[in-house]
């Protein structure tokens, strides 16, 4: 339903026209369209996995990835063609799991998503663990625009663990979370503890972002406000794994892989929520 309230007395008694955009399309002007809202969520960035390496040394989880920029505005709609193109950004993809000896790889951004002259960013990825730093989480994108006059940046992913606890994703109100980050492997061999993905505030009933896990983070939930989904949580390393979460759709930041033992199982960084746009006329 529109979150705008001055746009939803419709002057006609006609219903509003909503179109809910998953992928990239062209929206066509409605015929006695007078005003048009519109909602748009970037891509979420990718979680970074984490450094594979022998037993003794110190393996450092990935980041996670972070949270979309969003966009949440109403327009005239004479301001508007009679059609535009709306691009949906695609989610980041987590990075494939670490050879032996190697040190993670960097997620991939999300992609961003666009109606007219409006535009939602697509978020940053996390960054891979290496055999001494830990894999910073994706930062965030400075466009927040909405209806509550938020300032700030979308949340960040996660930074990943070494010998301490990896962190969890950013927190929001309303927009996208971040990724957890990864757990890493210390020199004595012992896994630290995942991040979480960032959980939705109280205003939208505090839904939690994905579980910092054993083997591999919890995904996140697709479930949010306002389309907004929660990230990933981060991997931590046992003998089934160390794999980042998933994010939930829309836009939330994938989860960090944890650090892991040469000759082990998978620990890549969990995939970025894709885009979405919701286009909503009134008359």
């Amino acid at each position: 339903m529109p979150f705008f309230g001055g746009g939803g007395a419709s002057a006609t008694g006609t219903p509003p026209d909503i179109k809910i955009y998953t992928a990239s399309d062209t929206w066509n002007k409605p015929a006695g369209a007078r005003i048009v809202e519109v909602l748009l969520i970037g891509g979420g960035g990718g979680g970074g996995s984490g450094r594979r390496g022998a037993a003794g040394t110190l393996r450092c989880g990935g980041g996670g990835g972070a949270g979309a920029g969003f966009v949440l505005a109403q327009i005239p709609a004479d301001r508007l063609s009679s059609s535009e193109t709306v691009t949906v950004g695609a989610g980041g993809d987590g990075a494939a799991s670490t050879a032996d000896d190697t040190n993670g790889g960097n997620g991939t951004a999300g992609g961003n998503t666009t109606f007219s002259y409006f535009s939602a960013l697509g978020a940053t990825f996390g960054a891979g663990g290496t055999d001494t730093t830990v894999g910073s989480g994706g930062a965030g994108n400075s466009n927040r625009v909405s209806a509550f006059g938020s300032n700030g940046n979308p949340p960040a992913g996660g930074n990943g663990g070494s010998a301490t606890q990896a962190a969890s994703g950013g927190n929001s109100n309303g927009s996208p979370t971040g990724g957890g980050g990864g757990g890493g492997l210390t020199t004595s061999d012992g896994a630290t503890i995942a991040g979480s993905g960032g959980a939705l505030g109280a205003s939208w009933g505090q839904i939690s972002g994905g579980a910092g896990a054993y083997a591999q983070g919890g995904s996140g939930s697709s479930a949010g406000a306002m389309y907004a989904g929660t990230g990933g949580g981060g991997g931590r390393w046992n003998a089934s794994g160390a794999i980042g979460g998933n994010a939930g759709n829309y836009g939330a930041g994938g989860g960090g892989g944890g650090g892991a033992l040469n000759g082990g199982a998978s620990n890549k960084g969990g995939d970025g929520g894709d885009g979405i746009a919701v286009i909503t006329t009134f008359f």
